[in-house]
């Protein structure tokens, strides 16, 4: 079982995933995707994201970009107060570069996994193999993993016994 999380970092294929929708070749992943941003919309969770993400959600590999109008969608959902932003300077750049060396992950990959940690973010979102394996599931404390789901607690069912 997976544990819950409060902070999580979601990669940018989680992001597309949920833009995709309907037409997504993977359809629980969009669920998924779907659930979790829901979740943060609720106010049940802080969404930790690198600023990279504005420049990276605009395709998924081997793909057209996404049209301008589904664009505009994406700007005004990432101005959502429930996502907390870290700036990719100089520092995380730096930052970026060693974790890429050290994991032998690409560079794009290296950002997002080093403003995860800078972010405090209490797992990592990926559906992309190459990270999962190259990070063995772990990074400084923090589970890299693929999306799922927890549900909120739920109260417990009083049936009078007591």
């Amino acid at each position: 079982m997976n544990g819950a999380y409060r902070a999580p970092y979601l990669d940018s294929a989680v992001y597309i995933e949920a833009i995709k929708g309907q037409h997504s070749q993977y359809p629980e992943r969009s669920r998924t995707a779907e659930r979790i941003l829901r979740q943060a919309e609720a106010g049940g969770l802080t969404i930790v994201a690198s600023t990279f993400l504005w420049a990276e959600v605009i395709r998924d590999r081997g793909e057209p970009p996404i049209s301008e109008e589904q664009e505009g969608i994406v700007d005004r959902f990432l101005l959502h107060g429930y996502i907390s932003w870290v700036e990719l300077g100089l520092g995380a750049a730096r930052d970026a570069r060693q974790l890429a060396r050290r994991l032998g992950v690409k560079p794009a990959d290296a950002v997002h996994l080093g403003a995860a940690v800078r972010g405090k973010a209490d797992v990592f979102f990926t559906w992309d193999g190459d990270v999962l394996a190259k990070t063995g599931g772990e990074l400084d404390g923090m589970p890299v993993v693929e999306p799922y789901i927890v549900e909120p607690p739920q109260p417990e069912l009083d049936l009078g016994t007591n």
